[in-house]
């Protein structure tokens, strides 16, 4: 089946070639994350050393379990990587959070990523900028560790001598280190098709069309993944009454803050999303699970009879039904509708 984009858009927003590509060059951006640094990491071939952490002294045992990972030495405490990788989880996390698809996001939503976002790189070179205050105690910490373990290993003194001066010679410079952190956002318009005057036809036609293809796709991938966040979304609640009679108050406020973002991420106002977001602020205002439960259902069936009519694919593993018991569901409220237009 094939998908009218036309009918997915809301009112006002043209599918016609170049009209899609112009609207959304006004309201969506690309944005993405460029973060990093230098690790602090040296390779350590333990096998081949032979290293046994029971056998090490007790300081060298610290050291190893300390400091060791993947048969790599980390120079850098775990707190502190586990803060670093926070920081790095958080400016990801907070892209995804605002984009519609494959780092596009609204240009509605730009500003509060960006507050986001510089917030986040404060906070990060703050970290870095801690650590090498300490970098000469880590420094002396590491090499005294490294020694001691390699004191309890089994090999020729010239050798384990080898091996510390191997260790300490790929330890980066507190210098190096510091220059080695970046953190930046890039951000650039959605590619609506320019042609350079002087193409051949042919070439500018094919521009065109691929302009229009990526346009398309961006529309469809917006929308399939909004609906299906939310089939998930009322899935995971429906499954949670069906084995708890109960719909915890995490997936409630998830369900509220859908309905809240849907109000800008919602770009090409499809109706069935914008029911969705309703459908969402309603549940968490029912009295009684029983009552958010009917909702939950009737807002499944929706989307699954959404879905069936315009060619999209949702996972009902998300819920508790197959997709025959969703059929079956869709069918019966279609018959009991037709019943209540009969009598009326």
């Amino acid at each position: 089946m094939s998908i009218d984009i036309q009918d997915l858009l809301g009112p006002g927003i043209s599918a016609k070639t170049g009209d899609l590509a112009k609207y959304s060059e006004q309201n969506i951006v690309k944005v993405k994350a460029h973060v990093g640094r230098n690790r602090g990491i040296i390779p350590l071939p333990t096998k081949q050393l032979g290293i046994k952490p029971e056998k090490l002294g007790e300081n060298g045992q610290a050291f190893y379990n300390g400091n060791l990972q993947a048969s790599r030495l980390s120079l850098i405490p775990t707190d502190d990587e586990e803060r670093f990788r926070c920081l790095e989880a958080r400016l990801r996390n907070a892209i995804r959070n605002s984009e519609l698809c494959e780092g596009f996001i609204p240009v509605v939503a730009y500003d509060s990523l960006k507050s986001s976002y510089e917030d986040t790189r404060r906070e990060y070179f703050e970290a870095r900028d801690e650590v090498l205050s300490r970098w000469d105690a880590l420094v002396h910490i590491f090499q005294s560790g490294a020694e001691e373990m390699l004191g309890g290993v089994r090999m020729k003194k010239r050798d384990r001598e080898q091996m510390f001066k191997i260790i300490c010679s790929q330890i980066p410079s507190k210098e190096t280190y510091k220059h080695s952190f970046y953190m930046s956002l890039s951000v650039t318009a959605f590619p609506a098709a320019v042609i350079p005057e002087g193409l051949e036809a042919s070439v500018a036609a094919d521009i065109e069309k691929s302009c229009s293809d990526m346009t398309v796709s961006t529309v469809l991938k917006a929308i399939e993944k909004a609906i299906g966040e939310g089939f998930a979304m009322l899935g995971k609640a429906a499954t949670a009454y069906a084995e708890r009679g109960t719909i915890s108050g995490k997936t409630l406020d998830a369900m509220a803050r859908y309905g809240k973002d849907m109000s800008w991420k919602n770009v090409f106002q499809n109706e069935a999303i914008s029911a969705l977001a309703q459908r969402m602020k309603l549940i968490t205002s029912l009295a009684g699970t029983d009552a958010k439960e009917v909702a939950v259902e009737e807002g499944l069936v929706d989307l699954w009879d959404y879905a069936n009519q315009r060619g999209f694919k949702l996972d009902a593993t998300v819920t508790p039904f197959t997709p025959d018991v969703l059929d079956m569901m869709l069918s019966l409220r279609q018959q009991n509708q037709k019943a209540q237009v009969t009598m009326n």
